[in-house]
Parts: structure tokens; sequence; C-alpha cells
């Protein structure tokens, strides 16, 4: 009889063995699976601030671009530029003006040098903003491409405005006119 009662012993302690294996199972799972969604959330934090210092660097930049066509205008009102010269030369002397090629302004920068400038930006660091302009001459009006880049990982993505900046052709038009309604057409793009 003693024999029944020692492998009675034997089965008790093999099934709380096979219960702590279960449960260390268990609790190695779950734990992994933390530590996993604890990496997961860490790195799709990382992703959304790359991702808002590049949207706040194009915020920037269209500020930027308001700013400093809105200082053309009161340039040209102010001095009433509109009175002396004719609107052909109104008309060239803007164009001047944004590609930085002018005489009278008292700001020798292009738009597209402001723009490109990290000094000119509020949020910065040594990668933000990663801003590139194009900025390219039209008949009548300039077309304004402006690329905000931040990573993914290995992978280079873009938030990207283009705009139309219009060129007043007419003295008389300045003193009703403001910088937002010189850009027209404005498209956001995110791309990679």
């Amino acid at each position: 009889m003693k024999k029944t009662a020692n492998s009675k012993r034997g089965a008790i302690i093999v099934f709380v063995l096979i219960i702590n294996a279960i449960m260390i199972f268990a609790f190695t799972v779950l734990l992994s699976s933390v530590v996993m969604d604890f990496k997961m959330k860490k790195l799709n934090s990382k992703i959304k601030k790359e991702f808002y210092y590049a949207e706040a660097g194009l915020d920037e930049a269209y500020a930027m671009t308001l700013e400093y066509l809105s200082a053309v205008l009161d340039y040209f009102y102010e001095n009433r530029i509109e009175n002396k010269y004719g609107d052909e030369y109104i008309y060239n002397e803007f164009k001047n003006v944004i590609k930085g090629s002018s005489n009278c302004f008292y700001d020798k920068d292009s738009l597209a040098e402001i723009l490109t400038d990290k000094d000119n930006y509020l949020i910065s660091n040594e990668y933000y903003p990663m801003i590139d302009v194009e900025l390219k001459e039209e008949q009548e009006y300039f077309l304004l491409k402006i690329n905000s880049y931040y990573k993914t990982g290995e992978v280079l993505n873009s938030l990207s405005l283009s705009c139309k900046i219009s060129v007043p052709g007419n003295g008389n038009e300045l003193k009703n006119i403001t910088a937002e309604n010189l850009i027209t057409d404005n498209y956001w793009n995110i791309g990679r």
C-alpha cells in the first residue's frame, strides 16, 4: 500500500510542475506582448513627432511667405510707387522683388532664399525643418512649391505645399490688395 501513496505524491508534483510551466509560459507571452506594444507606441510617437515637425515647418514657410508678400505690398504702398511709376514698372519690380533682384526693396533676399534659411524658422534643430523650395516664374504669376521632409525609419517622406503667387499689374490695386489675395490655388500633399 505504500507504493500507491507514493505514486499519488509524484502525480501531484507532476501536476504542480505542469501548472507552473503553463503559468510561466502565459506570463512570458503576456510580458513580450506588453513590451512589443510599448515599442510600437514609442515608434508611433516618434513618427508622429517627426510628421508634426515637418508640418510645422510647412506652416511656418507659408506664414513667412504671407509676411514677405505683406512687407512687399506695404513697401510699394508706403513709398507711393503706384503714383510715381506706371503699371508696367510695378509689375516688373514686384517680380524682381520676389526673385531677389530688386534695386528698391530693402530686403534683397528672394522669397526662396528666405524660405530655405533654417535660421528663419521658430521650430528648428539640427534636422528640422528640412525644407526644399522651388520658385518658378510664369507669365503673370509665380509657382511656389515648398517641400518639408521627415523620416520614418529609413524612408524619407515629404509634405508639400504648392501655390500660385499672383503679380499685381495695376498700381491702383495695391491699396486694396492683401498678401492673402495674392496666394491662390493652395494644394497640400503628403508623399514618399
